[in-house]
């Protein structure tokens, strides 16, 4: 009896230093150039409340900045998942706000990760859409972009363009 008693204590003393159970919480935002972030503490799979769109003319880039931030209480890893191409339009990913690395295949493949981030620490992205010429007239292209906890897979929050 003693020896369980103590591994209780031990067990309630790990529990209290570090804060509880790890609740994961990936939190995806969007923005257009000159205007603020959207979509702060918004969770959703489909984008609701959190989408920006751009009219732009064939072969013009409608440019959307992303942030996957860490809105758990514990550090994480985030994958980001995101549309890719179509025959008309194109899509490329970044891993910065200019210039950055062309991340695409990675991102389409949801295999692109933050790395670790501590909690409330982000990643900014970039997402570049451009329809073709053959693109047509008014149409749309809806780009959802994905990002989940590698803690909790279930976990996940989305935005789009």
């Amino acid at each position: 009896m003693k020896t369980l008693s103590t591994a209780l204590i031990i067990v309630a003393l790990l529990i209290s230093s570090t804060g509880g159970a790890q609740v994961p919480q990936p939190d995806m935002m969007i923005r257009l150039s000159g205007e603020a972030y959207m979509g702060n503490n918004i969770y959703n799979l489909d984008g609701a409340g959190q989408m920006k769109s751009l009219t732009v003319l064939p072969k013009a880039a409608a440019i959307y900045f992303l942030i996957a931030q860490n809105d758990g209480n514990a550090t994480d890893n985030l994958t980001v998942k995101g549309t890719g191409s179509v025959t008309g339009w194109a899509v490329k990913y970044y891993d910065a706000a200019t210039g950055g690395l062309d991340i695409t295949s990675a991102v389409v493949a949801g295999s692109w990760s933050t790395g670790l981030l501590a909690r409330g620490a982000y990643k900014v992205l970039r997402v570049v859409v451009t329809p073709g010429i053959t693109a047509a007239a008014n149409s749309a292209y809806p780009v959802l972009i994905t990002a989940t906890s590698m803690s909790s897979t279930l976990k996940k929050d989305a935005v789009k363009a």
